[in-house]
This record gives C-alpha cells, structure tokens and sequence, in this order.
C-alpha cells in the first residue's frame, strides 16, 4: 500500500507536521507501507528532501495561502493507483483559502477516481456554525467529496453529523500518543540536555508543553505558580517553546511578568521531539490552562504528557476534553489561576492521588499509542480500498 500525506512536514514548527510525520512512521514500520508526503515548503529551495524521522521523501508543492493547484500536480507525479491512499491533514491554519481548498479537493477527487485511489482527510478542527459559518460549509463539502472523514473526539465527529455531514463517512480514531523513552532517566542529566540549571533537579518542577500562543493561557497560568510557589517555596516552572501565529505580540506582553516571577526558566526556542520528551520525563506536573475557544480539536501536548506519565492539571476547554473526562478533580474552568495553583498544590501534596491521575492517563497513553493508531487507520485504509 502507498499513502500520500498532505500535510506539514518536519522540520516545520507545527503540532501537525509531528502528528503527521509519526503516524507515516508506524504505519511504515508495522504495515510496510510506503509513504510519501506533499508538502508546504519549508526546507531551502529543494524540491524534495528525506523527512528525518519517518524516512518518507518529501515533494515541497504548495504554500499555505492559496492556489494549491501544486498538490493536484505532485499527487499525480506520484502516479496513484488502486494500492494508494491520499490522506491530507487539514488544519485551517494550513489550508487558509477555504475556496481554493474546496477547489482542489473536487480535482483531487476526479483524478483519484479515474486511478482507483481514495481521498481521506483527517479534520485537525472542527469548526462551529457561531463563530465561522463559512468554515460549515467546506465541511459539508469535505464530506461530499472526500472518502472518508477522520476525527478525535466524539465532540468533533457529533458537531460533523449535526451540521449534516454523512456520518457513514466519518470515523473518530484518537490522537497518536508517544510512549516516553525518557522515563526513569537521571533527571540532572535530562535538564542539562535540555540546557538547564542541573540544580533544577532538586525542585519541584512544573510546565506547559508546546508553542507559545494566545489560546495556551499562560498568563493564567503564571498566576497560578506564583500563588503556588507561597505554599511551596522549592517549586519551579520551565517554559520552552517558540511563538506561532500572533505569540510574538503574546510574548511581549507576557514578558513583565516572566521578568517578575521567581523561579521561572524560560527558553525561547523550538524543542526538538527528543527534547519535548526528556522535558517531561524530568518534571512533576504538566498543566495546560488553556482557555475557551469556539472549536473543537484535541491537543498534541496533552498526548506527549500523557505518554510521559504525568498528572496533569486541565482547563475545561473541548481541546483538553480526554482530560476533563480522565482527571475530572484536577480539571477547573479556564482562567481561574486560583483554582489552578489549588490544582498543582494539591498534586504536589496528595501523592496517593497524583499517582491515580497518572495511572489514569497512562493507561489511556498506551490505548491511544501510534502502533495502536497506526492499527485503526490501516484498517480504514483497507475497507477503503477493497470497497
């Protein structure tokens, strides 16, 4: 079987180039399938190069802002056959003319219906009628003219079939989840790896994994560790992470506070996937205070914590909802800082119910694994193709 990824690619700073880039790597490993990927440009001038950790060539088509007429050509160079499925990562961020995407799913249809070939696409957000009706409407056309629709949650696939897509078409197989191969390591030697303080080894450390963007609330959550540090004077935060989208001018305002608060490492870099992974192998809590947005997707930073064993401490947003249903007592409302610090205190001091919230969501790390996502999408793949 060949599978052509739409979507991101490594080294892009993006959840989904990741997302993409381990789901290519287990379904080669476990299935023997062959992968490529069509992607946006982000490596140099080179048309193609080899993805680092899946090992798929990947064929630079198209920018993000329009005339996606570059994947329909790169698609048929790979020349698609009844063996091939084409999956795109749609993500709004990365498709951002909702017209031109529509246009160029209806090409990408006749072309693979002509060769045998089926179309999948995997919804990274699903989009509510109140806030973007037009958004609505490309997944009513999604719907119509892709194969099969994949989603996260059963939030997302329920808002898909109320709108009125087909619900035959859709399928909700988890987010991926990294088991860590940094459990157990020497903690002195993760941070160092990390570029951190060693004597960080001696704290009580807490962070929030990933980009550095509005919706992660980390002016809350700065808030909440400044509440909690009065009660634990040997607690510490590490942030890392780089800004996306409007974070630049998130950053600036974060920055008097960061300057004010005590005992806070803050890098501001791109961790590599082997980083993100010992930096949570080496802390105690992950809290992600998100806030409230009108859409529904699933977090990949929740997943690498959940893989890494750590409780965590949740705001009740759609993103973090396997969360919410998960550790119910250390999830609260967005934007209550104070209850958040009564969260992390509370971990820090209940050993017996850290441990049961950890246990909680490693179990479902090791459900959602990729081997075992990799497992359901290869089956959606074959039903597609003997149809």
């Amino acid at each position: 079987m060949r599978v052509i990824m739409v979507s991101r690619a490594p080294p892009a700073f993006c959840g989904i180039a990741e997302y993409a880039s381990m789901l290519l790597e287990a379904l080669s490993r476990r299935h023997g399938v062959e992968g490529f990927f069509v992607s946006t440009r982000v490596v140099g001038d080179a048309d193609t190069y080899t993805e680092p950790y899946s090992g798929a060539e990947v064929y630079q088509c198209f920018t993000e802002d329009g005339g996606y007429g570059g994947v329909t050509a790169c698609v048929s160079l790979l020349d698609p056959g009844p063996d091939t499925i084409v999956h795109i990562q749609h993500e709004y961020s990365i498709f951002r003319s909702n017209e031109e995407f529509v246009d160029m799913l209806a090409r990408l249809r006749r072309i693979l219906g002509e060769k045998g070939a089926k179309l999948v696409v995997t919804l990274h957000t699903v989009a509510h009628p109140i806030i973007h009706p037009d958004r609505v409407e490309v997944q009513l056309a999604i719907g119509e003219l892709a194969d099969a629709i994949i989603v996260h949650t059963r939030l997302m696939e329920y808002e898909l079939i109320i709108q009125g897509v087909d619900s035959e078409k859709i399928h909700m197989i988890p987010h991926g989840t990294v088991i860590n191969p940094y459990l157990g390591r020497d903690r002195e030697r993760l941070l160092k790896r990390l570029g951190l303080d060693e004597g960080l080894a001696d704290k009580k450390l807490v962070t929030t994994p990933g980009f550095i963007r509005p919706n992660k609330g980390l002016t809350t959550l700065l808030r909440a560790y400044g509440l909690a540090k009065r009660r634990h004077e040997d607690l510490a935060l590490i942030l890392i992470g780089v800004p996306q989208g409007r974070g630049n001018q998130y950053l600036e305002s974060l920055k008097p506070i960061l300057g004010s608060s005590h005992g806070v490492a803050f890098i501001n870099r791109f961790l590599r996937r082997d980083e993100l992974l010992a930096l949570l192998a080496a802390v105690d809590v992950a809290v992600f205070p998100y806030v409230v947005e009108k859409f529904y997707a699933v977090s990949g930073a929740l997943h690498l914590a959940m893989g890494s064993k750590r409780p965590s401490v949740c705001t009740r947003v759609a993103k973090l909802v396997e969360c919410n249903e998960l550790a119910p007592e250390t999830s609260t409302s967005a934007g209550k800082y104070k209850s958040i610090a009564e969260k992390i205190t509370m971990l820090l001091e209940d050993t017996s119910l850290s441990a049961s919230i950890a246990s909680r969501l490693w179990g479902y790390a090791n459900e959602t694994s990729w081997d075992k996502v990799a497992d359901k999408h290869m089956e959606l793949y074959q039903s597609m193709l003997r149809a």
